[in-house]
């Protein structure tokens, strides 16, 4: 799970990255070298970033890409010289890289590999360099919106799965209602996640998809066919021909909407 971001903070991808970081609570900093402007003083101060003062022995990047387990590059078409000798470092380094094409990958499949990949290679502290925003001046919004996708994964994924592991020692049947159902995944739920998920957006919920999706299968008997509980979403949906993917929608819409009147906009640590 990735619970810490690096970047040199640049304006554009690197600083997208913090802001994600700022937004979800998370650890965050990085190396930062002594060329690279920011139009806010305080900048550097709020991304927690260290001045390279010694940039002749290793640069900003090559000292971020060292302090992680793993160096996401984000970039669309072709790779700077900078982000090639990124790879570079990381061969040399022998650490995990992933150079990811927004224009080649669609945002949720990226999402999806970035996760993957971070899972496999256990990347707790991520580093995360691309194009500034002289470079690029679009992708910053892409790779925020990835990133806060990626995150979400991951974050309710490891937490909810810890929690439902511990609820397996007392086993209950499968709710039979959506009202059961949501409510059986609240009581499970974190107190930060909680507030994470009624803070997502409705595009960000297909974040929630692959862990949660996962849980509500194997728990809520939709595998081996929970009737009572597909007919009570279809009431509940309108929907009369609902499948059992299309139930999963439903149970996470309906959480995020009750999550949402539950918890206020706040920071949770």
């Amino acid at each position: 799970m990735i619970n810490k971001i690096l970047s040199n903070g640049e304006e554009g991808v690197a600083g997208a990255a913090l802001e994600v970081a700022l937004k979800l609570d998370l650890a965050h900093g990085g190396w930062t070298d002594s060329n690279i402007l920011f139009t806010n003083r305080q900048t550097s101060q709020k991304y927690n970033l260290t001045i390279n003062t010694s940039p002749g022995v290793n640069s900003a990047d090559e000292k971020n890409l060292l302090a992680a387990h793993g160096t996401l590059i984000l970039f669309q078409g072709n790779l700077s010289d900078r982000l090639r000798r990124i790879q570079s470092w990381a061969e040399i380094h022998q650490k995990p890289c992933l150079a990811m094409d927004l224009k080649q990958t669609a945002a949720f499949e990226a999402a999806q590999e970035i996760s993957a990949w971070a899972e496999s290679f256990s990347v707790e502290t991520m580093h995360v360099a691309g194009p500034s925003r002289k470079e690029d001046a679009r992708l910053h919004v892409s790779a925020q919106n990835l990133l806060e996708t990626v995150v979400y994964m991951g974050l309710i994924e490891a937490n909810f799965w810890k929690n439902a592991e511990k609820e397996t020692e007392s086993v209950e049947l499968p709710p039979d209602t959506l009202e059961k159902a949501v409510a059986r995944l609240i009581s499970a739920l974190p107190l930060k996640d909680r507030a994470i998920i009624a803070n997502m957006t409705v595009a960000e919920l297909p974040a929630l998809h692959t862990g949660l999706g996962e849980y509500i299968h194997q728990n809520f008997g939709l595998w081996s066919g929970n009737s009572a509980l597909m007919e009570s979403c279809r009431l509940q949906s309108k929907q009369a021909h609902l499948s059992e993917e299309g139930v999963v929608v439903i149970i996470i819409q309906t959480l995020w909407r009750q999550l949402r009147e539950t918890h206020k906009l706040r920071r949770i640590k």
